[in-house]
């Protein structure tokens, strides 16, 4: 037993005492917040909106009309089967204002508490109601947690309706945590697991799942609605800079996203250009890493309406000078991991009318530094088994391209997404390990360099229901052309003897074609049941310069749930759904060239609620996985090794979240998982791992706290405190090989500490950072078993400085 355990047990049953104390005091389902009615509300000013949707509803609205009113721009039109909340949430999207029902007829507008003030509202405020606009001295204070709306299931929900379990934090909240990268999200995320490599290579893990063998990912990463998964071992290290949101879905997401999103898929979701106005921000940081250089990056974001409410742009760039810490005493030099990062993102918007869209986004990034923060020990120095004065430079580049437009009709929404993608991963190796008995006990292997260029174009075609009945659905056709290329200039030998070497290539395409459809019924106001079904066709081929092979494969995705609304703020959900990834081939390998599909089969219980006026929200889920065919990396007799299919693994689990808005200025979160897993079977012949093994790279549990203070130095000045604790468990390594002695690696729990303090000034901010402040520096992945282990950043001071034009 793992020493959260008790806190996990804890949380359960908070959550569960909870569900059920709130029942007695909710109110009852069939609520005028819950009950749904055609909607329709033409583009207009927020204000003109609410008014007109309170004489359609017969509520009252109370805001404050200045508030409202110096919200420039236009709401898009609004039109479906709609409850008064998912109205409200629609409305209010992206504006800084959140919604609270005070009776089922009586509704308030207030600033959301998310940002850096928390005032109360001060008089006069406005009473919307059917037929009635009037003033009033009523004085609230605005203390609950803002609401959040996702895309997860292909069209906007409250984060709390949707049937499964997803994490998504605004681009406020990821700036307020010093969140920059997919790294230093997954220690924000219950069951999202990133393992840097070095030299631009990173694995993606959600709930067990995301194993590196394989050249096609288990994780889905999507920029907006343009699909960026890459391969497995060198996923996309997108930037967390000037974002909406980031979803972060956990369990399969085969019948919505497809191939590759097996263990979830995380989404990065960017903010559209404004329209209306000029905006624009400025960032600097300067920071120092213990026992290494210093560095700084330098944000800037500029907004341009081109045409006003019609056509605008918005330019993201970033530039970093990362100072390294990892120092290579053979070779005379330190600091070599340093990093020259620059990215500009652009992104455009044309709305010639209210019903077409047409967005366009362009990502080019460029990494490169002098040497690999993989392989150090703890004094971090490089440890290079086959030649410790090896230069270990990289490259890390990605363009991306996408097109995405969708026209409303009365009855449905079209849409189309064009994706082309770009990368190349370059970084030099080296590793030492046993694959014979003595007294030959070791193989070196070193290559320089490793490259890896990815080319891909996808489309995808959908359409989605209006809705004006209790029935919903959309779906779709979705087109991939993806190309890899490995080349790798390679020496080898047995016992410190070099045998040879050469110049190794292996490309892989793979052309694939899916239909998907999904829906959901309202059986009564409360109560929904859906579900969905993706058919996957590919045609793979593998070359290696020599022999060329080429199959197809195929899968149906099926998933099913339902989901029952216990108050107007409690939902429960069950589902079972269905991920999978493509199978591929051993160019080269005579025995078994061909492995097949891997397929994980997913069931899940969950409860999702807001309680105490929305001041508190929890989510909690239960889940079981059956993970068939795992694709592992066994050892072959000439050292080098093949893939295949081993057996049938088990994951099993819970992971949940809790977020507190404990009085007007403080803020309590605590998030964890406890992850289980074990091999129950296996094929005939594999030896790699034997049943009652665990899956490679499952880490056993995280968890994290953080509080976070807001509070006025002065009436001009607000400022807040956030600080956050993370803890991260073991994962593990298991290679018990042909003959010699079997890897079974365990990496070291990483506690990692974080702090940031800042104010806020007319305009401008100023805020104080610390991470890994407890300096953490133990093995973070798995593949320390062969001499690539990472290790986190040491700890890091700094101050960033930020000025925002509006």
């Amino acid at each position: 037993m793992f020493p959260l355990s008790g806190v996990l047990m804890r949380t359960s049953l908070l959550s569960a005492l909870l569900v059920v104390s709130s029942l007695a005091a909710a109110a009852p389902p069939e609520a005028a917040a819950a009950v749904r009615e055609t909607t329709r509300l033409p583009s207009q000013d927020l204000d003109s909106a609410l008014q007109s949707f309170v004489k359609q509803r017969h509520l009252q609205i109370i805001y404050r009309s200045d508030v409202v009113k110096g919200i420039k721009g236009s709401t898009r039109s609004i039109e479906g089967y709609l409850s008064a909340q998912e109205v409200l949430h629609q409305l209010l999207s992206g504006t800084g204002l959140t919604f609270r029902f005070l009776d089922d007829k009586t509704v308030m507008i207030a600033p959301s508490s998310k940002s850096t003030t928390l005032t109360a509202f001060p008089t006069p405020l406005r009473l919307s109601q059917a037929g009635s606009a009037l003033s009033t001295s009523v004085e609230s204070e605005s203390s609950s947690l803002q609401e959040v709306v996702v895309t997860a299931q292909k069209r906007s929900q409250n984060v709390l309706d949707v049937p499964l379990s997803v994490t998504a934090l605004s681009g406020d909240a990821l700036h307020r945590a010093g969140i920059d990268s997919i790294l230093s999200l997954s220690y924000s995320v219950p069951s999202l697991v990133v393992q840097e490599t070095g030299g631009g290579f990173q694995r993606y893990f959600i709930r067990g799942v995301g194993n590196g063998n394989s050249s096609t990912s288990l994780v889905g990463i999507y920029l907006d609605e343009a699909d960026v998964t890459t391969n497995g071992n060198s996923q996309l290290n997108l930037r967390a800079v000037d974002l909406e949101r980031v979803e972060v879905l956990k369990g399969p997401q085969g019948t919505l996203y497809g191939a590759g999103s097996a263990g979830g898929t995380i989404r990065f979701i960017t903010r559209d250009p404004d329209l209306s106005k000029i905006t624009g921000m400025g960032d600097i940081q300067f920071y120092t890493t213990r026992y290494g250089a210093p560095s700084q990056e330098v944000t800037g974001v500029l907004n341009l309406p081109l045409l006003t409410d019609q056509l605008g742009v918005r330019i993201v760039g970033t530039y970093a000078n990362l100072g390294g810490w990892i120092d290579q005493p053979a070779a005379g030099t330190g600091n070599i991991n340093n990093q020259d990062l620059r990215d500009i993102r652009i992104k455009t918007a044309w709305q010639p009318n209210e019903n077409l869209s047409v967005k366009a986004l362009v990502d080019v990034n460029r990494n490169s530094g002098h040497g690999t923060n993989a392989s150090a020990d703890s004094s971090y120095n490089l440890q290079l088994a086959v030649d410790p004065t090896l230069r270990t430079p990289f490259r890390s580049n990605y363009d991306v391209y996408n097109l995405t437009a969708s026209y409303a009709l009365p009855a449905v929404t079209l849409l189309s997404s064009s994706t082309y993608l770009d990368t190349l991963t370059q970084a030099v190796v080296g590793l030492k390990y046993s694959v014979a008995p003595a007294p030959e006990p070791l193989f070196e292997f070193l290559n320089a360099p490793d490259t890896r260029v990815t080319h891909s174009f996808s489309q995808e075609f959908r359409v989605a229901s209006v809705r004006t009945t209790p029935f919903h659905w959309l779906a779709g056709v979705f087109y991939k052309d993806l190309s890899i290329h490995y080349t790798t200039d390679f020496l080898y030998g047995y016992a410190n003897d070099p045998l040879g070497g050469g110049l190794s290539t292996n490309n892989e395409s793979s052309k694939s074609v899916s239909v998907f459809a999904d829906g959901g019924y309202d059986i009564t106001p409360a109560w929904e049941l859906g579900g969905g079904v993706r058919y996957f066709h590919d045609d793979r081929t593998a070359y290696n310069g020599d022999e060329l092979l080429s199959g197809q494969f195929h899968n149906v995705a099926p998933r099913v749930y339902t989901s029952y609304a216990l108050t107007d703020e409690i939902r429960a959900y069950a589902s079972a759904s269905d991920g999978f990834r493509s199978g591929g081939f051993n160019p080269g390998e005579i025995d078994n060239p061909t492995y097949a599909p891997e397929k994980i089969r997913s069931y899940e219980i969950g409860t999702k609620g807001a309680f105490l006026d929305h001041k508190l929200t929890s989510e909690l889920a239960v889940f079981f996985s059956r993970y068939q065919n795992m694709q592992y990396f066994i050892p072959t007799p000439d050292g080098i090794g093949m893939l295949s299919n081993a057996g049938t693994s088990h994951i099993w689990g819970v992971d949940g979240s809790l977020d507190w808005q404990a009085t007007p200025h403080l803020l309590l979160s605590f998030n964890g998982n406890v992850t289980r897993s074990r091999v129950v079977k296996l094929l005939p012949g594999v030896t790699a791992v034997i049943e009652g093994d665990p899956v490679d790279f499952a880490t056993d549990y995280s968890a994290r706290v953080a509080v976070t203070y807001s509070w006025n130095v002065t009436e001009t000045i607000p400022a807040f405190a956030h600080v956050e604790f993370s803890r991260v468990g073991p994962s593990h390594n298991t290679d018990r090989g042909e003959g010699g002695d079997p890897i079974l690696f365990t990496t070291d729990v990483i506690n990692m500490l974080n702090a940031r303090v800042g104010i806020t000034r007319s305009g401008w901010s100023f805020e104080l950072f610390g991470d890994n402040l407890a300096n953490a520096n133990g093995i973070q992945d798995a593949v320390g078993a062969f001499g690539f282990g990472s290790r986190p950043r040491p700890r890091t001071l700094g101050v960033e400085i930020r000025a925002e034009l509006e």
